[in-house]
């Protein structure tokens, strides 16, 4: 199956079904503000299952499931940013109808961001926020040679090594296995990202790190704050590359923070026109 491409259509369709990247049982639409999310390498929607009962009421998490994981095991994963983002900002352009921001983990908060640039290229609504977690901003070069071609031995090593090379329980290293060849693409998509040079967003970005993250330094971090025009704020934990998951109840009750001050906001605002 060629990449992007849902089961059942022709690579000649317009436009990909939702169904495939919201899922089927998307949530009620009485919320005041939309939060799609987005996932870190190798990654999908389940892990974003519980926010819905952690965050405030007036929040509706819509969490994009991409091919290669869970419900879309069978399919082939992206591979090239550049392709994966106009796919995801047509599934979601129908349902930018009322206020709505981006929150993304690693190679989920790449996403989010080009995300945001290809909606104001295209003269749509933009999000009137981007949360992002555990990624050096996207202008800053570095300088070190790609992962995501290694041979498995090597390229373990240097997933485990995210995580503090803490040891992993024998089912945990099996999926990892099993799920390499999207881990793999998920790699890709980061590691060939090109950036390019445009104005910066004008709204507010909320950028969480961590101070033993080997994927973003707090300088790193805090160099997201030449992306925008609106407000910054940065927040760091005591952790790894996962700290949402090992400084979870801080992360959370940080993110609702957020969140219920955008809610709040988004009260006061017009719905985006369709």
């Amino acid at each position: 199956m060629l990449a992007g491409i849902e089961q059942g259509s022709g690579s000649g369709d317009a436009l990909p079904s939702p169904d495939f990247w919201l899922g089927r049982n998307r949530p009620k639409h009485d919320g005041t503000l939309r939060l799609f999310c987005f996932p870190f390498a190798g990654t999908g929607a389940s892990m974003f299952a519980t926010w819905p009962k952690r965050l405030p009421g007036e929040v509706e998490v819509w969490p994009i499931q991409m091919p290669g994981r869970e419900a879309r095991i069978s399919e082939q994963p992206f591979t090239k940013l550049s392709s994966l983002v106009p796919r995801i900002a047509d599934v979601i352009l129908p349902y930018l109808e009322k206020p709505f921001a981006f929150y993304g983990h690693s190679m989920g908060a790449l996403i989010s961001f080009e995300l945001a640039r290809e909606l104001r290229r295209r003269g749509s609504p933009l999000p009137g926020a981007l949360l992002l977690s555990g990624r050096y901003a996207p202008h800053l070069t570095r300088e070190r040679p790609p992962r995501y071609d290694l041979p498995d031995d090597e390229f373990l090593l240097k997933i485990l090594a995210l995580n503090g090379n803490r040891d992993m329980l024998a089912d945990e290293l099996d999926l990892m296995r099993l799920m390499m060849p999207t881990i793999r693409a998920d790699f890709e998509i980061c590691e060939t990202h090109e950036y390019v040079d445009e104005a910066c967003l004008d709204c507010p970005l909320t950028v969480w790190g961590a101070l033993r993250d080997p994927e973003a330094s707090v300088v790193e971090s805090a160099a997201w704050r030449d992306q925008t025009t609106a407000s910054f704020t940065l927040r760091i934990f005591d952790g790894d590359h996962f700290f949402p998951f090992s400084c979870q109840e801080l992360f959370m009750k940080s993110v609702v923070e957020e969140l219920g001050r955008l809610a709040g906001l988004a009260r006061l605002k017009p719905a985006a026109a369709k």
